[in-house]
């Protein structure tokens, strides 16, 4: 994980949607899903609206699985 806050920070209103990153890698795609699945269970960011709920839903969609994917279909 790469972040630009820490516990204490406090973050405008005004934030960099881009504060934090989160990046897996596995052996094969399959593996590398089932990691970002899991660090996306794991992650947490509190007191600011985040992306981590639409993230989880397209990791976990078939099609993004089956590498059948657009931005329709989540």
């Amino acid at each position: 994980m790469e972040s630009s806050v820490t516990n204490q920070s406090v973050v405008s209103p005004f934030y960099d949607p881009t504060i934090s990153k989160l990046i897996v890698k596995g052996n094969s795609r399959e593996e590398a899903i089932t990691r970002l699945k899991r660090a996306l269970v794991m992650y947490k960011i509190e007191g600011i609206k985040t992306n981590l709920p639409i993230l989880q839903k397209i990791v976990n969609h078939e099609q993004f699985f089956c590498r059948k994917y657009s931005d329709k279909f989540y």
